[in-house]
Protein backbone atom coordinates (compact mmCIF):
# COMPACT_ATOMS: atom_id res chain seq x y z
CA UNK A 1 0.00 0.00 0.00
CA UNK A 2 2.78 2.52 0.75
CA UNK A 3 4.27 2.07 -2.87
CA UNK A 4 1.00 2.92 -4.30
CA UNK A 5 1.17 6.36 -3.65
CA UNK A 6 4.55 7.05 -5.13
CA UNK A 7 3.72 7.52 -8.58
CA UNK A 8 1.20 10.41 -7.50
CA UNK A 9 3.60 11.66 -5.13
CA UNK A 10 6.16 11.90 -7.97
CA UNK A 11 3.70 13.91 -10.38
CA UNK A 12 3.05 16.63 -7.99
CA UNK A 13 6.44 17.42 -8.06
CA UNK A 14 6.86 17.87 -11.92
CA UNK A 15 5.99 21.14 -13.09
CA UNK A 16 3.67 21.65 -16.04
CA UNK A 17 5.83 22.95 -19.21
CA UNK A 18 5.52 26.20 -20.56
CA UNK A 19 5.04 26.59 -24.38
CA UNK A 20 6.09 29.13 -26.37
CA UNK A 21 3.93 29.25 -30.12
CA UNK A 22 6.46 31.46 -32.30
CA UNK A 23 6.71 30.92 -35.94
CA UNK A 24 9.33 32.80 -38.76
CA UNK A 25 12.85 33.05 -40.35
CA UNK A 26 16.03 34.48 -39.34
CA UNK A 27 15.22 37.86 -38.66
CA UNK A 28 11.69 37.12 -36.99
CA UNK A 29 13.46 34.51 -34.49
CA UNK A 30 15.98 36.97 -33.75
CA UNK A 31 14.11 40.14 -32.85
CA UNK A 32 11.89 37.73 -29.96
CA UNK A 33 15.33 37.06 -28.37
CA UNK A 34 14.83 39.68 -25.54
CA UNK A 35 10.92 38.41 -24.84
CA UNK A 36 12.63 34.65 -25.26
CA UNK A 37 15.17 35.17 -22.70
CA UNK A 38 12.40 37.27 -20.04
CA UNK A 39 10.05 34.28 -20.43
CA UNK A 40 13.16 32.04 -19.36
CA UNK A 41 13.88 34.45 -16.31
CA UNK A 42 10.11 34.25 -15.47
CA UNK A 43 9.98 30.40 -15.23
CA UNK A 44 13.30 29.65 -13.76
CA UNK A 45 13.37 25.67 -13.55
CA UNK A 46 10.50 24.92 -16.01
CA UNK A 47 10.08 22.70 -18.91
CA UNK A 48 9.79 25.54 -22.02
CA UNK A 49 9.07 24.13 -25.07
CA UNK A 50 8.84 25.82 -28.64
CA UNK A 51 6.36 25.22 -30.99
CA UNK A 52 6.97 26.29 -34.36
CA UNK A 53 6.50 25.41 -38.08
CA UNK A 54 9.01 23.47 -40.21
CA UNK A 55 9.23 24.07 -43.69
CA UNK A 56 10.66 21.68 -46.52
CA UNK A 57 12.72 24.65 -48.57
CA UNK A 58 16.11 24.52 -47.74
CA UNK A 59 16.53 28.07 -47.65
CA UNK A 60 14.29 28.51 -44.95
CA UNK A 61 15.80 29.65 -41.77
CA UNK A 62 12.95 28.14 -39.41
CA UNK A 63 12.94 29.66 -35.70
CA UNK A 64 14.53 26.27 -34.04
CA UNK A 65 18.15 27.00 -35.77
CA UNK A 66 18.17 29.83 -33.79
CA UNK A 67 15.98 29.13 -30.62
CA UNK A 68 18.34 26.00 -30.59
CA UNK A 69 21.19 28.16 -29.92
CA UNK A 70 19.55 29.69 -27.00
CA UNK A 71 20.18 27.20 -24.30
CA UNK A 72 16.69 28.00 -23.12
CA UNK A 73 14.61 25.28 -24.81
CA UNK A 74 14.46 21.54 -23.55
CA UNK A 75 12.16 20.65 -26.67
CA UNK A 76 11.15 21.83 -29.74
CA UNK A 77 6.89 20.74 -31.66
CA UNK A 78 7.69 21.21 -34.95
CA UNK A 79 4.72 20.83 -36.86
CA UNK A 80 3.76 21.01 -40.79
CA UNK A 81 0.29 22.37 -42.15
CA UNK A 82 -0.65 18.57 -42.36
CA UNK A 83 -3.62 17.00 -40.71
CA UNK A 84 -1.43 14.40 -39.05
CA UNK A 85 0.95 17.06 -38.16
CA UNK A 86 -1.91 19.23 -36.02
CA UNK A 87 -3.70 15.80 -34.80
CA UNK A 88 0.19 15.10 -32.92
CA UNK A 89 0.22 18.87 -31.84
CA UNK A 90 -3.05 18.22 -30.27
CA UNK A 91 -2.42 15.49 -28.96
CA UNK A 92 0.88 16.59 -27.24
CA UNK A 93 -0.94 19.55 -25.83
CA UNK A 94 -3.58 17.89 -24.26
CA UNK A 95 -1.49 15.12 -22.45
CA UNK A 96 -0.77 19.22 -19.93
CA UNK A 97 -3.58 20.93 -19.47
CA UNK A 98 -2.24 22.73 -16.84
CA UNK A 99 0.72 24.23 -19.08
CA UNK A 100 1.24 27.82 -19.38
CA UNK A 101 1.27 28.93 -23.05
CA UNK A 102 2.91 32.27 -24.48
CA UNK A 103 1.75 33.29 -28.33
CA UNK A 104 4.30 35.28 -29.65
CA UNK A 105 3.22 35.50 -33.22
CA UNK A 106 4.29 38.11 -35.52
CA UNK A 107 1.83 40.18 -37.00
CA UNK A 108 -1.59 38.60 -38.71
CA UNK A 109 -5.40 39.05 -39.07
CA UNK A 110 -7.65 39.48 -36.44
CA UNK A 111 -9.64 36.31 -37.90
CA UNK A 112 -6.23 33.98 -37.80
CA UNK A 113 -5.66 35.22 -34.19
CA UNK A 114 -9.33 34.03 -33.15
CA UNK A 115 -8.58 30.83 -35.15
CA UNK A 116 -5.34 30.05 -32.80
CA UNK A 117 -7.20 31.28 -29.61
CA UNK A 118 -10.08 28.52 -30.49
CA UNK A 119 -7.19 26.37 -31.36
CA UNK A 120 -5.14 25.98 -28.34
CA UNK A 121 -7.60 27.13 -25.40
CA UNK A 122 -10.88 24.92 -26.56
CA UNK A 123 -8.76 21.41 -28.91
CA UNK A 124 -5.77 21.71 -26.91
CA UNK A 125 -7.38 22.57 -23.71
CA UNK A 126 -4.53 25.26 -22.80
CA UNK A 127 -5.99 27.40 -20.17
CA UNK A 128 -3.38 29.83 -19.37
CA UNK A 129 -2.50 31.72 -22.32
CA UNK A 130 -0.33 34.62 -22.37
CA UNK A 131 0.19 37.08 -25.21
CA UNK A 132 -4.09 37.05 -26.91
CA UNK A 133 -4.64 40.21 -25.05
CA UNK A 134 -1.81 42.14 -25.92
CA UNK A 135 -0.93 41.12 -29.81
CA UNK A 136 1.99 42.97 -31.89
CA UNK A 137 0.70 45.72 -34.09
CA UNK A 138 -0.21 45.78 -37.69
CA UNK A 139 2.83 47.09 -39.95
CA UNK A 140 2.64 50.20 -42.18
CA UNK A 141 0.47 51.98 -40.49
CA UNK A 142 0.04 55.25 -41.95
CA UNK A 143 -1.71 58.91 -40.52
CA UNK A 144 -4.19 60.65 -42.48
CA UNK A 145 -2.19 62.40 -43.89
CA UNK A 146 -0.64 59.39 -45.29
CA UNK A 147 2.81 58.88 -43.94
CA UNK A 148 4.17 56.14 -41.78
CA UNK A 149 3.71 56.66 -38.00
CA UNK A 150 6.88 55.37 -35.80
CA UNK A 151 6.08 51.73 -34.50
CA UNK A 152 7.55 50.72 -31.06
CA UNK A 153 10.14 48.09 -32.21
CA UNK A 154 8.97 44.40 -32.71
CA UNK A 155 11.35 43.08 -29.78
CA UNK A 156 9.59 45.57 -27.44
CA UNK A 157 6.17 45.06 -28.36
CA UNK A 158 7.14 41.25 -27.74
CA UNK A 159 8.23 42.05 -24.63
CA UNK A 160 5.00 43.66 -23.88
CA UNK A 161 2.77 40.70 -24.55
CA UNK A 162 5.44 38.66 -22.13
CA UNK A 163 4.97 41.65 -19.55
CA UNK A 164 1.27 43.22 -20.46
CA UNK A 165 1.07 44.89 -16.66
CA UNK A 166 4.59 46.80 -16.97
CA UNK A 167 4.85 50.76 -18.37
CA UNK A 168 7.00 50.60 -21.56
CA UNK A 169 9.70 52.91 -20.36
CA UNK A 170 10.14 49.62 -18.27
CA UNK A 171 10.55 47.15 -21.07
CA UNK A 172 14.25 46.34 -20.34
CA UNK A 173 15.77 43.97 -22.40
CA UNK A 174 18.45 41.53 -20.18
CA UNK A 175 22.44 41.50 -20.96
CA UNK A 176 23.55 40.04 -24.20
CA UNK A 177 24.78 37.95 -26.08
CA UNK A 178 21.81 35.58 -26.22
CA UNK A 179 23.61 32.99 -28.23
CA UNK A 180 26.22 30.93 -26.79
CA UNK A 181 28.95 29.78 -29.46
CA UNK A 182 31.42 27.12 -28.44
CA UNK A 183 35.41 27.25 -28.61
CA UNK A 184 35.32 25.64 -31.58
CA UNK A 185 33.49 28.20 -33.41
CA UNK A 186 35.85 31.04 -31.94
CA UNK A 187 39.03 29.04 -33.32
CA UNK A 188 36.96 28.62 -36.46
CA UNK A 189 36.37 31.76 -37.35
CA UNK A 190 39.82 33.50 -35.85
CA UNK A 191 41.58 31.29 -37.97
CA UNK A 192 39.41 32.88 -41.06
CA UNK A 193 39.32 35.99 -40.22
CA UNK A 194 43.42 36.13 -39.00
CA UNK A 195 43.13 37.56 -35.79
CA UNK A 196 45.87 38.59 -33.76
CA UNK A 197 46.56 39.96 -30.20
CA UNK A 198 46.98 43.65 -31.37
CA UNK A 199 43.19 45.56 -30.56
CA UNK A 200 41.74 46.44 -33.84
CA UNK A 201 38.54 48.28 -34.92
CA UNK A 202 36.59 45.67 -36.58
CA UNK A 203 33.46 46.69 -38.72
CA UNK A 204 30.90 43.90 -39.89
CA UNK A 205 29.77 44.48 -43.35
CA UNK A 206 25.74 43.20 -43.91
CA UNK A 207 25.21 44.56 -47.64
CA UNK A 208 23.18 41.60 -48.20
CA UNK A 209 19.43 41.10 -47.60
CA UNK A 210 16.92 38.54 -49.08
CA UNK A 211 14.25 41.43 -49.72
CA UNK A 212 15.84 44.01 -52.73
CA UNK A 213 13.22 46.97 -51.59
CA UNK A 214 15.86 46.67 -48.14
CA UNK A 215 19.29 47.08 -50.10
CA UNK A 216 21.29 49.61 -50.32
CA UNK A 217 23.28 49.54 -53.83
CA UNK A 218 26.50 47.36 -53.09
CA UNK A 219 28.83 50.00 -55.21
CA UNK A 220 28.34 52.07 -52.42
CA UNK A 221 29.40 49.52 -49.77
CA UNK A 222 32.36 48.88 -52.32
CA UNK A 223 33.08 53.03 -52.27
CA UNK A 224 32.51 52.46 -48.25
CA UNK A 225 35.06 50.12 -47.42
CA UNK A 226 36.95 51.50 -49.71
CA UNK A 227 37.72 54.58 -48.31
CA UNK A 228 37.90 52.84 -44.41
CA UNK A 229 40.53 50.66 -45.40
CA UNK A 230 42.28 53.60 -47.12
CA UNK A 231 41.89 56.71 -43.98
CA UNK A 232 42.39 53.82 -41.24
CA UNK A 233 45.37 51.71 -40.99
CA UNK A 234 44.46 49.72 -38.09
CA UNK A 235 41.16 48.71 -39.12
CA UNK A 236 39.75 45.84 -40.74
CA UNK A 237 36.37 44.98 -42.22
CA UNK A 238 34.07 41.50 -42.43
CA UNK A 239 31.79 40.86 -44.83
CA UNK A 240 28.70 38.75 -43.39
CA UNK A 241 26.06 37.25 -45.39
CA UNK A 242 24.38 33.97 -46.35
CA UNK A 243 25.58 32.04 -49.34
CA UNK A 244 23.13 33.19 -51.99
CA UNK A 245 24.70 36.71 -50.94
CA UNK A 246 27.85 35.62 -52.46
CA UNK A 247 27.49 37.73 -55.24
CA UNK A 248 27.89 41.17 -53.60
CA UNK A 249 30.55 40.18 -51.34
CA UNK A 250 32.94 39.13 -54.46
CA UNK A 251 31.89 42.49 -55.88
CA UNK A 252 33.59 44.24 -53.00
CA UNK A 253 36.09 42.17 -52.66
CA UNK A 254 37.07 42.22 -56.37
CA UNK A 255 37.21 45.83 -56.29
CA UNK A 256 38.95 45.92 -52.62
CA UNK A 257 42.07 43.42 -52.70
CA UNK A 258 43.40 44.04 -49.54
CA UNK A 259 44.34 41.43 -46.44
CA UNK A 260 42.16 43.77 -44.34
CA UNK A 261 39.16 42.91 -46.03
CA UNK A 262 37.84 38.93 -45.20
CA UNK A 263 34.52 37.82 -46.55
CA UNK A 264 32.46 34.78 -44.63
CA UNK A 265 29.96 34.74 -46.63
CA UNK A 266 29.00 31.01 -47.12
CA UNK A 267 31.70 30.12 -45.01
CA UNK A 268 30.06 29.92 -41.63
CA UNK A 269 26.31 28.54 -40.17
CA UNK A 270 24.51 30.73 -37.56
CA UNK A 271 26.26 29.93 -34.51
CA UNK A 272 29.68 30.57 -36.57
CA UNK A 273 28.32 33.88 -37.74
CA UNK A 274 27.51 34.88 -33.80
CA UNK A 275 30.91 34.05 -33.00
CA UNK A 276 32.46 36.08 -35.46
CA UNK A 277 30.26 39.21 -35.04
CA UNK A 278 31.04 38.89 -30.96
CA UNK A 279 34.56 39.66 -32.13
CA UNK A 280 34.22 42.68 -34.27
CA UNK A 281 33.40 45.83 -32.40
CA UNK A 282 29.88 47.57 -34.90
CA UNK A 283 28.32 46.41 -37.71
CA UNK A 284 27.50 48.44 -40.91
CA UNK A 285 24.57 46.97 -43.60
CA UNK A 286 21.10 46.96 -44.09
CA UNK A 287 17.97 45.61 -42.00
CA UNK A 288 18.37 42.22 -42.30
CA UNK A 289 18.93 38.83 -40.30
CA UNK A 290 22.60 39.89 -40.40
CA UNK A 291 21.86 43.07 -38.54
CA UNK A 292 19.56 41.37 -35.75
CA UNK A 293 22.09 38.79 -34.98
CA UNK A 294 24.25 41.41 -34.73
CA UNK A 295 22.42 43.09 -32.10
CA UNK A 296 21.61 39.55 -30.59
CA UNK A 297 25.72 39.25 -29.82
CA UNK A 298 25.55 42.73 -28.35
CA UNK A 299 26.79 45.20 -31.04
CA UNK A 300 26.13 48.62 -32.07
CA UNK A 301 24.43 48.44 -35.50
CA UNK A 302 24.21 51.35 -38.38
CA UNK A 303 20.93 50.31 -39.76
CA UNK A 304 20.50 51.52 -43.02
CA UNK A 305 16.48 51.16 -43.66
CA UNK A 306 14.44 51.88 -46.38
CA UNK A 307 10.69 53.04 -46.12
CA UNK A 308 9.24 49.47 -46.72
CA UNK A 309 7.87 49.45 -43.09
CA UNK A 310 7.26 51.81 -40.47
CA UNK A 311 10.00 53.62 -38.41
CA UNK A 312 10.76 51.93 -35.59
CA UNK A 313 9.27 48.71 -36.34
CA UNK A 314 12.33 46.78 -37.24
CA UNK A 315 15.27 48.36 -35.78
CA UNK A 316 17.69 47.02 -33.66
CA UNK A 317 17.96 45.94 -29.88
CA UNK A 318 20.41 47.92 -27.98
CA UNK A 319 20.88 51.57 -27.11
CA UNK A 320 23.94 52.97 -29.47
CA UNK A 321 22.45 52.43 -32.69
CA UNK A 322 22.13 54.69 -35.85
CA UNK A 323 19.52 54.49 -37.83
CA UNK A 324 19.56 56.16 -41.53
CA UNK A 325 16.45 56.44 -42.97
CA UNK A 326 15.38 58.65 -45.73
CA UNK A 327 11.42 58.10 -47.01
CA UNK A 328 10.14 58.31 -50.76
CA UNK A 329 6.88 59.63 -51.38
CA UNK A 330 6.16 55.43 -51.45
CA UNK A 331 5.91 54.25 -47.97
CA UNK A 332 5.02 51.27 -46.20
CA UNK A 333 4.54 48.95 -49.22
CA UNK A 334 5.92 45.54 -47.46
CA UNK A 335 7.33 44.58 -50.72
CA UNK A 336 9.95 42.06 -51.21
CA UNK A 337 11.16 43.78 -54.48
CA UNK A 338 10.20 47.69 -55.10
CA UNK A 339 12.19 49.87 -56.97
CA UNK A 340 10.43 53.06 -55.44
CA UNK A 341 11.59 51.55 -51.90
CA UNK A 342 14.92 51.64 -53.40
CA UNK A 343 15.13 55.08 -54.47
CA UNK A 344 14.19 56.09 -50.77
CA UNK A 345 17.63 53.93 -49.94
CA UNK A 346 19.54 55.95 -52.47
CA UNK A 347 18.96 59.14 -51.22
CA UNK A 348 21.16 58.05 -48.27
CA UNK A 349 24.41 58.81 -49.42
CA UNK A 350 28.17 57.13 -48.68
CA UNK A 351 29.03 60.40 -47.11
CA UNK A 352 26.39 60.39 -44.20
CA UNK A 353 27.21 56.56 -44.18
CA UNK A 354 30.90 57.51 -43.11
CA UNK A 355 29.75 60.58 -40.82
CA UNK A 356 27.46 57.86 -39.10
CA UNK A 357 30.91 55.82 -38.65
CA UNK A 358 32.84 58.46 -37.46
CA UNK A 359 30.22 58.93 -34.60
CA UNK A 360 29.92 55.08 -33.99
CA UNK A 361 34.05 54.82 -33.56
CA UNK A 362 34.56 58.23 -31.17
CA UNK A 363 31.20 56.52 -28.81
CA UNK A 364 33.28 53.41 -28.92
CA UNK A 365 36.42 54.94 -27.79
CA UNK A 366 38.49 54.35 -31.79
CA UNK A 367 39.06 58.09 -32.56
CA UNK A 368 41.38 57.14 -35.19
Amino acid sequence: MANSGAPKDIARKIKPSVFVFRIGQLGDSLVALPAIQKIKELNHGFNIVLITDQADNENYVNSWAVFELTKVFSEKIPYKKTLMSIIKLIWRLRREPKAKLYYLMPDRPAILRQRDKIFFEKICGIKYIVGFDSVVDKESIKDKYGSLTWQQPEFEQLLRLVLPSSPMSKLEILPRPYLYPAEKDFNKVKKIMKLGSQKCLTIALGPGSKMLGKKWPVERYSEFVSYTLNTFSNCRVVIFGAPNEQNDSDYICDNNRSKRLISLVGSTNIIESAAALSLCTFYVGNDSGTMHLAAAMGLPCIGIFSSRANPGRWEPFGSQNIILRKDSNHVGCELVSCHLCLKGLKKISLEEVIDATTIMKKSLGFEN
